[in-house]
């Protein structure tokens, strides 16, 4: 996971050693060593209360991986299906989508503790740290999160198996591949939402902020980047879109980078402690950043994906200068004084963002 280059599994590596199988023993041994930790269903689906044991489960959580079993056939559908791509239309084809989104869907029912926002655990759980009935159940330390400044106790564990799904469902609905809608879109811009109100389990906005920090903010991240002729072309008329050579863009990406580096989102957010941890979901804010657009839910993303680097993930470099690419990119604007209209940079350079790497392998976080 701190290779530079990220850790990528292949769909060869998720079909032989990933999905350990449930009815054999290392699995039992997994669970022994607090490696695997077993779950349940919706309620009215019950497949087995914790038990400290996995042999009459169905549905196992991989510590190591931060997700259950049916989150890895969600990963294992989409490689297999980006590699059925209709070679006419370049584009997954509908039955194929629409499995993949039954698989997310049947994968959303698992739980550990609680499987809802925002994943903190009722005093009468039998999860509870502080409950003592006889039925009461420890989960490993590391499936817990505890908040000092509300004083109450989350699920690491099952946050990381709910992130993991709506970031999968974001990467379906926005890959060019799969339905390619695009990141304005209500249904997009809605699961965003619940991607960042996930987040507050480790960081959340201050309350206090006046409406000149608030300013500030959106003109940090959300400003247009006015820019000369130097370097465009295919002007759009019609659609007020162009687009920029390479080397072009990359100057204008570089020398806002550089002035974005100057700004402290400590400033914003609550004093809250993001440990080690947050390395499991480094592909869901990946995904999360590509998409979102508010000021607020980018502060929260540059936020979290900086702590990757203080916790020693080197592959985070590549990750936070891709996400804020893509953000400077979306604000470039040219102004032709000709017509008076303001032009955006055209909308194709989104595509880039995924990488032709993704489409034979996925990010192990």
């Amino acid at each position: 996971m701190a290779h530079p280059n990220g850790s990528f599994l292949d769909l060869g590596e998720l079909n032989q050693w990933i999905p350990i199988p449930l009815n054999f023993g290392p699995v039992t041994q997994l669970s022994r060593f607090g490696l695997v930790i077993d779950g349940y269903k919706n309620k009215e689906d019950t497949y087995g209360e914790y038990t400290g044991h996995l042999e009459s489960q169905i549905a196992a959580f991989k510590i190591y991986m931060g997700f259950s079993d049916d989150v890895i056939e969600v990963v294992k559908h989409i490689l297999f299906a980006k590699k059925k791509v209709d070679p006419d239309l370049g584009v997954v084809s509908p039955p194929h989508v629409s499995k993949i989104m039954g698989l997310i869907h049947k994968a959303n029912g698992f739980q550990i503790a609680v499987n809802t926002q925002p994943f903190m655990i009722p005093i009468n759980s039998k999860f509870h740290p502080l409950y003592d009935g006889v039925d009461k159940c420890k989960l490993p330390l590391s499936g817990y999160i505890y908040k000092e400044s509300v004083g109450q106790w989350f699920s690491y564990f099952d946050f990381c198996q709910q992130i993991r799904l709506d970031t999968l469902y974001l990467y379906i609905l926005s890959h060019p591949k799969f339905l390619g809608i695009h990141v304005e879109s209500p249904i997009v811009t809605r699961l965003v939402s619940k991607v960042i109100a996930s987040c507050s389990i480790f960081i959340s906005m201050r309350d206090d902020l006046s409406d000149a920090q608030l300013q500030t903010l959106e003109n940090h991240y959300n400003s247009n980047i006015l820019i000369s002729s130097d370097g465009i072309t295919n002007f759009d008329t019609e659609n007020t879109t162009f687009k920029m050579t390479e080397e072009a863009l990359n100057k204008v990406v570089n020398d806002a980078t550089t002035k974005c580096d100057s700004f402290k989102t400590s400033d914003y957010l609550t004093n809250e402690p993001v440990d080690h941890r947050i390395c499991m979901v480094q592909w869901c804010l990946l995904i999360a950043g590509f998409s979102c657009l508010k000021a607020s839910d980018k502060l929260i993303i540059d936020h979290l994906l900086n702590k990757l680097l203080l916790v020693g993930l080197k592959s985070a470099q590549g990750i936070i200068y891709n996400v804020k690419k893509i953000w400077i990119q979306r604000r470039i604007r040219f102004n032709d004084k000709v017509s008076g209209r303001l032009f955006k940079l055209d909308d194709s350079f989104n595509h880039g963002f995924f990488g032709e790497r993704n489409d034979t392998a996925f990010p192990f976080t």
